[in-house]
């Protein structure tokens, strides 16, 4: 297996308890950071499999809730109730114009 140099910084504490804990298992800090990351990388690749196994879950459920149709909606019209919305927001004083 090829390794590869990397240059890590840890604080003074980080330090001790690795050496610690390399001295504790007969192996290296090196050898420890590796497992480490590892562990994290597994990990991560589990949240990412999760979150799009939950995002596809949701999707699923809000789908089914409205009958198996999807949102329909007029972006034209939707930006201008926003528009309206914010504007009130805004200037309460000013009247509405259509466009």
């Amino acid at each position: 297996m090829a390794y590869y140099r990397v240059q890590l910084l840890l604080t003074h504490e980080q330090h001790r308890k690795l050496k610690q804990l390399a001295r504790v298992r007969k192996t290296s800090i090196s050898a420890l950071v590796r497992e480490f990351v590892e562990k994290g990388l597994q990990e991560a690749a589990r949240e990412e499999t999760d979150w799009i196994e939950r995002t596809r879950r949701v999707t699923q459920a809000l789908l089914e809730a409205r009958g198996g149709q999807p949102i329909n909606f007029d972006p034209v019209q939707l930006l201008r109730e926003i528009r309206e919305e914010r504007g009130h927001a805004l200037a309460p004083w000013v009247e509405a114009t259509d466009d």
